[in-house]
């Protein structure tokens, strides 16, 4: 059961944020390991979101764009 559960998953309809940082969000999908960043920005550019999300504005000039709660 453990490996089918392994090689499923659900793609929603709807995207949905949970109340993390974006990083956080865009690594959900691994809970095997911790997911380094430059992976999380290649997951971004392949979903077409990184220009987008470098176009958020920032909170502060201490918190780079994937390390903040939308």
């Amino acid at each position: 059961m453990r490996l089918l559960r392994l090689q499923l998953g659900i793609v929603s309809q709807e995207p949905v944020l949970f109340d993390r940082t974006i990083a956080e969000n865009i690594a959900y999908g691994d809970n095997s390991r911790k997911v380094p960043m430059p992976e999380i920005i290649e997951a971004a550019k392949q979903a077409n979101i990184h220009n987008f999300i470098h176009t958020l504005p920032l909170v502060s000039s201490h918190v780079d764009y994937y390390n903040f709660t939308i």
